[in-house]
Formats: C-alpha cells, structure tokens, sequence
C-alpha cells in the first residue's frame, strides 16, 4: 500500500519505471505475484485503485502483456490500447511505455522473454545470423484464430510455473514449453521479420533450375 514501495517492486519486475496514484494513495493495493522462471517469467499484478505508470521496459527483454479482468490504457509510441479479453501487448525492449486508467478490477498477466533468448529462437528460424533485434507490432488480437497457439502455450506456462517438481527432468520439460511460447509469439504476432517468413529462403547464388527448386 506504500507507493515507493510498490514503485520499487514494479522496477524490479519490468523495468525502470514511474508510478503515480491519481487522487491520492487510499486505494493503493499492489498486487505482485512472480512465478518460477522456467526459462521465460510469468507474473501477475493488480493495483486496487487509477494509477499511471510510466517508463521503458528492460532494454534486454520483451513483455507480453494480457489483461484477465478489468480495463487498462497502455500506450507507446503515439499508439494506444484499451486493454481487454480480446485486447492485449506485446511491448519490445527499451520502448517508452505507459499505463493509465486503470479499473479497480485490473488483473494483468505479464510474460517476460529475456532479449538473448528471443533472438536465438528467431536466428533459428530464419536460419541466420540477426542483424538486428525483432520489433514487434504494439497491439496483440487475442481474438484472432492465429493467436491461439500463443494463447495455449501460455497456459501450459502457466500451469508449468506451479509445479512443485524441480528435477532435472522436469526443468527440460519447462524449457521446451518456454521454447514454444517464444516460437508461438514470433509466428502469431506481426514483427519486423515477418517477411521473411512468408518468403521462400532463395540462394542468390545458385543457378536459376535450383532456385526454382529451393521454392
């Protein structure tokens, strides 16, 4: 219920940041729950009362964020969300961010993907080196038939980050589905790369009865 206190543990979690209680701090009643990393960091937050926070997420990482209950404003970049069921984002690393008109009800669920492990996923993909870090379209449709495989990966992360079972064998586990949950973002989200993988992988190289093979 402090605010310098909840500002503190808001840096700690995502970033440098600023927060404000609008009408002063009554209400405040900050909510933070993170979870075990399994190689990506879910966690949950909720403030009790309209705030307004206001900074950059780590420079070394992405955040999805994805409303359960309540509404939000998030914005960047002169591009605004109203968050909702249908409505959330995916914020990429070192993008002035902020957050405003928060619902008494506001639960947020936040997934944050480390910079190092994002780019390895989609060196592999595109099955080369990256010349520079992927920049991913603010607004993510949880309603649209493509963001389902994100959405159920999620909640096998989700489920994973209970389990009491820290084994070796279970920590492959958990790695393979933060590895899917990475894979998922970068085909059911728009990005800077996207392009590339929509077109065929063609060697400029090789002689035109190849090429035409390689598509």
């Amino acid at each position: 219920t402090n605010v310098e206190v909840a500002s503190a543990a808001i840096r700690a979690a995502y970033g440098p940041a600023r927060l404000d209680v609008r009408g002063g701090d009554i209400d405040l009643e900050l909510d933070l729950r993170r979870f075990r990393p399994i190689g990506i960091e879910l966690s949950l937050v909720s403030v009790g009362a309209d705030i307004s926070v206001a900074g950059s997420p780590p420079l070394d990482g992405y955040v999805i964020v994805i409303p359960v209950s309540g509404t939000v404003t998030v914005g960047s970049r002169g591009q605004v969300c109203a968050l909702s069921r249908s409505t959330g984002v995916v914020i990429s690393p070192g993008r002035p961010v902020f957050f405003t008109d928060w619902s008494s009800d506001a639960y947020q669920f936040c997934i944050r993907i480390a910079q190092a492990r994002a780019d390895s996923a989609l060196s592999l993909m595109l099955r080369r080196p990256l010349q520079q870090r992927a920049e991913f379209d603010f607004r993510l449709d949880l309603s649209a038939p493509r963001t389902v495989p994100l959405i159920r990966a999620l909640e096998l992360a989700a489920a994973e980050t209970l389990e009491a079972d820290e084994s070796h064998a279970r920590s492959v586990l958990a790695s393979s589905i933060s590895e899917l949950v990475v894979n998922s973002l970068f085909l059911c989200q728009e990005h800077s790369y996207s392009d590339a993988f929509r077109k065929p992988d063609i060697d400029p190289d090789l002689p035109r009865s190849l090429q035409a093979a390689q598509r």
